[in-house]
């Protein structure tokens, strides 16, 4: 069973894999992005996916549920509020303060993060049609625990739609997903990604379109390949 292909685009570049919430996920191998960091994609979800805490992406799943950061929805039924996890003796938690309008559209989504510094907070971009807001902590995001210790290890798996082991699985389309490594994007260039696609920022350590048909790989398009196994999921339309 496989993801499926999307036959939409995404509103800039590329296509989308359609993840069904139950065990759909693009395991994408160890990375490591050291620190500061920043991700971005593209997201259509139907509904807030497995237990209402469907991930977007998971770095790191040792089998005990111990990943070293997550972004997905938080856990509360119709919160359309998506939530950061940072994972550490105590684990630092951040949730959009406001939920999103619809679920069901086109998001763009992008977090950037110095895990190195317990006392940081994320930054958080998200877009509701043509407006792209940014959240920080008393600003549209909340910090709902505060953050203790040390992250876990870096240069583990990451996975998109998904935990790695094919729980809290996404529910709907992803498209277009990119990760930073060691660097902190500033918020003209999230803009710029928003507005242009993930080309017109140099740098990303890989690129996935999700633009795959009939294989059991998400092809990256960057120096560092990273063609990686779709696991889960069925043909889409």
């Amino acid at each position: 069973e496989r993801c499926d292909l999307d036959h939409r685009a995404v509103p800039v570049h590329g296509m989308s894999l359609n993840f069904d919430g139950v065990d759909d996920e693009v395991e994408l191998g160890a990375v490591t992005l050291g620190d500061p960091r920043t991700w971005v994609a593209w997201i259509f979800p139907d509904t807030q996916g497995e237990s209402d805490q469907g991930l977007v992406v998971s770095h790191g799943d040792d089998g005990a549920g111990q990943r070293r950061w997550t972004l997905g929805w938080n856990g509360t039924a119709a919160s359309k509020k998506l939530r950061y996890l940072s994972d550490r003796a105590t684990n630092g938690i951040w949730d959009m303060t406001t939920g999103f309008a619809t679920l069901a559209e086109w998001h763009f989504v992008a977090v950037v993060y110095d895990g190195a510094l317990a006392a940081n907070d994320p930054t958080l971009y998200v877009s509701e049609g043509n407006t792209l807001s940014i959240l920080t902590v008393g600003s549209g995001l909340t910090e709902t625990q505060t953050p203790v210790g040390a992250e876990q290890a870096d240069g583990v798996k990451l996975t998109v739609g998904g935990t790695g082991a094919g729980l809290l699985s996404f529910d709907g389309l992803i498209g277009e997903c990119a990760p930073w490594a060691s660097k902190l994007l500033t918020a003209a260039e999230i803009a710029a990604i928003f507005r242009l696609g993930v080309f017109v920022v140099p740098g990303a350590y890989f690129y996935w379109p999700m633009d795959n048909t009939g294989t059991a790989h998400a092809t990256a398009l960057s120096r560092n390949g990273r063609h990686r196994t779709i696991a889960g999921a069925v043909a889409g339309a």
